[in-house]
């Protein structure tokens, strides 16, 4: 996969995930209730918003790209998991935002990570 694809897949997600993470820490009405729904408390929305705002930022960061990938994957995972089972609906961002998060790690990780180590030119 191209670079470039790649920083405008790493862009659009960073730039989903700190906003998401934002409203969630500021507080945001419907992020309030849908935490309420959930029922973990105000600590668990917190530590959504911490994470997600970590991860969207370290998409930015090169060395942190891969890492962070795999951190958000993990967020949407969950919640994939929280939104069918706790909530009973179907959570098609999260469903996109794991499968943007599985492309840059495969991206940053994948076959053009070992190209790197060799020092080959990578697309």
């Amino acid at each position: 996969m191209r670079n470039g694809m790649l920083w405008v897949l790493q862009i659009v997600a960073g730039v989903v995930f700190v906003v998401a993470g934002v409203a969630k820490l500021l507080g945001a009405p419907r992020m309030v209730a849908e935490f309420n729904a959930i029922g973990f408390g105000e600590w668990f929305r917190y530590l959504a918003g911490i994470l997600e705002v970590s991860g969207g930022t370290g998409l930015l960061i090169p060395g942190l790209i891969p890492y962070a990938g795999i951190l958000l994957g993990a967020i949407m995972a969950c919640a994939l998991l929280i939104h069918v089972f706790l909530l009973g609906n179907i959570p098609y961002p999260a469903i996109a935002l794991l499968v943007v998060n599985g492309v840059i790690v495969w991206g940053r990780l994948g076959k053009g990570a070992g190209a790197r180590e060799k020092g080959q030119p990578v697309n």
